[in-house]
C-alpha cells in the first residue's frame, strides 16, 4: 500500500469529559489496567446492533451474517463471520481492544464527533486517532490493515 494516509491521522487527541464511558473519571486520576490503561477502539460504520449481530453470528447465536458498506467491516469479516486472521491479530495484541459500531460509540461518547470507521486509542481521559477514515479506505485487504496497525502501534503493543 503506497503511503498510509495523512500525517494528521495520529495527531488528534480529544479530551473525554465525564461521560457514560468513564463515569469514574476525576481530573488528575487515571485508572491503570493492561497496557498502562490504554484500550484500542475499532469503531465500525455499522448501525446499532449490526456489529453485535455479527459477533453473535460468529458465536453461533444468530442466524444470518450482516453485510455493510463499511470498509473496516468489509476487510475484517466474511459472510461467515470475523476473519480468523483478524481475530488472531486482535487476540495477540498486548493492548485490550473493543469493537464498537458508530451508535455505540456515540452513546458512550456523546460529545465527540468523528467520521467512521476509525481506530482510536483511549488512554485515561484522552482519545487519539490511530487510523483515520480516509486511511482505512486505502487499505485494500486485511494484510494492509494489519501491517498498518503494526506500524502505528508502539512496539510493545503489537503482537
Amino acid at each position: 500500500m503506497a503511503g498510509h494516509g495523512k500525517p494528521g491521522d495520529r495527531q488528534s487527541i480529544i479530551r473525554i469529559p465525564h461521560t457514560k464511558a468513564n463515569p469514574d473519571h476525576k481530573p488528575g486520576r487515571v485508572k491503570t489496567t493492561m497496557a498502562d490503561g490504554k484500550t484500542l477502539l475499532f469503531i465500525y460504520n455499522t448501525n446499532n446492533g449490526k456489529l453485535k449481530s455479527l459477533m453473535d453470528y460468529c458465536a453461533g447465536t444468530a442466524s444470518a451474517p450482516v453485510t455493510d458498506a463499511c470498509p473496516l467491516n468489509a476487510i475484517t469479516t466474511t459472510p461467515g463471520g470475523i476473519k480468523e486472521e483478524w481475530n488472531r491479530f486482535l487476540k495477540d495484541l498486548r493492548i485490550p481492544s473493543r469493537l464498537l459500531d458508530h451508535n455505540e460509540f456515540s452513546w458512550e461518547f456523546p460529545d465527540l464527533h468523528t467520521t467512521f470507521p476509525v481506530v482510536l486509542i483511549q488512554s485515561g481521559a484522552d482519545l487519539a486517532v490511530v487510523v483515520g477514515t480516509e486511511t482505512l479506505r486505502q487499505c485494500r485487504d486485511l494484510n494492509d490493515l494489519i501491517h498498518l496497525m503494526q506500524e502505528r502501534l508502539s512496539p510493545g503493543m503489537a503482537g
